[in-house]
């Protein structure tokens, strides 16, 4: 007899080779493992791509290193079988995705806020708040402070980071990981989170004042090509 091996797509949480990336969602991860990926892996994910350079991806190294320590018992040694036709790696990139635009999402609600807030509903006055907003250099936006005394050149920030428009922005990171306990929290700084919120911020003031939709900025090729060094 001639024996005929078929493709087959009856064995559950089978992910076939064929099955595109885009297409592969929790339900192909077994049921024991989906709630442990969605509020342990999920936070810690998103917390360890907030505290890298922005716009870098996990390697499949990285990936794996946090699964392995901070999955419960029974799941933390299985990524790379749970992991075949890179179900993990497709899931975790879908998640970021989700960060990334909620991130933007936010900056544009506390935007729309702060033109209702001020009365700024003409376009003329929005114009003007833009062109505010924008003054200075990738460095020293005055968007990213909370205080701007003096016009000019002679203008002096304060309270980097801590104006309402970057400072909500940056929440919807938080809230993201709020979850992880504070004992297990990463020491390196958010700079990719802070990046994050301030490009949102940025795409959310031009978009706005376009009437153009960018929550979604982040997706794709539409990411910014822009590095930040912080000194």
């Amino acid at each position: 007899s001639i024996l005929r091996v078929e493709p087959t797509t009856s064995v559950p949480e089978l992910v076939t080779p064929g099955k595109r990336r885009k297409d592969i969602c929790l339900r192909d991860l077994p049921k024991e493992v989906q709630g442990a990926f969605r509020s342990i892996f999920v936070p810690t994910i998103i917390e360890f791509c907030g505290c890298i350079e922005a716009w870098t991806s996990p390697m499949a190294s990285d990936i794996q290193e946090l699964w392995e320590s901070t999955m419960p018992d029974g799941i933390h040694d299985q990524f790379s079988k749970l992991n075949g036709g890179k179900v993990v790696e497709a899931l975790v990139q879908d998640k970021l995705t989700t960060w990334c635009n909620n991130t933007g999402k936010a900056a544009l609600k506390t935007l729309k806020g702060i033109f209702i807030k001020e009365n700024l509903n003409s376009v003329d006055q929005r114009k003007t708040y833009v062109a505010q907003q924008l003054t200075g250099t990738y460095k020293s936006y005055h968007y990213y402070y909370s205080v701007a005394v003096g016009e000019g050149s002679n203008v002096q920030y304060m309270g980097a980071f801590q104006s309402p428009l970057i400072s909500k922005t940056f929440a919807e990171h938080l809230k993201a990981i709020d979850s992880i306990p504070q004992a297990r929290r990463i020491a390196d700084r958010p700079t990719g989170a802070i990046v994050l919120a301030i490009l949102a911020v940025r795409y959310a003031i031009i978009s706005l004042f376009l009437q153009q939709d960018h929550s979604s900025f982040f997706s794709g090729s539409s990411r910014p090509n822009v590095l930040f060094n912080w000194e």
